[in-house]
């Protein structure tokens, strides 16, 4: 695997898959994945809001072909309550996000993970 650092903008990488985490307790979504939500026009926002996505610790949601972002799929994946926010909760959640893209053979993945004591 290869491992690569940026400073783009998540919504002009070009990847074949964009994984972002957010949280049950978030609403709207903040940090990258509200940026994202506003790029979609709310769409993750009314979702959330209509009660489709929770953002329950290790709930998956697949987004393909998503307007606006140079991706071909979004992934949402639940970090649950921010307040449960860990080291070991980021931790597995990084292991879960890989674990999924290989589940479905991607190799060309970013993601972003929020750090401990974000506020």
């Amino acid at each position: 695997m290869q491992i690569s650092l940026s400073t783009q903008p998540p919504d002009r990488q070009r990847h074949k898959c964009l994984v972002l985490g957010f949280f049950s307790d978030e609403k709207p979504p903040r940090g990258i994945c509200g940026f994202m939500d506003w790029r979609l026009n709310s769409m993750i926002s009314r979702e959330i809001k209509q009660g489709h996505i929770s953002g329950a610790f290790k709930e998956k949601v697949a987004i393909p072909y998503p307007d606006r972002i140079a991706t071909d799929f979004l992934f949402l994946f639940g970090l649950g309550d921010l307040d449960d926010l860990s080291y070991d909760r980021i931790y597995n959640a990084a292991i879960e996000m890989n674990a999924m893209a290989d589940k479905m053979n991607i190799r060309d993945f970013a993601f972003d993970l929020p750090g401990e004591g974000r506020s």
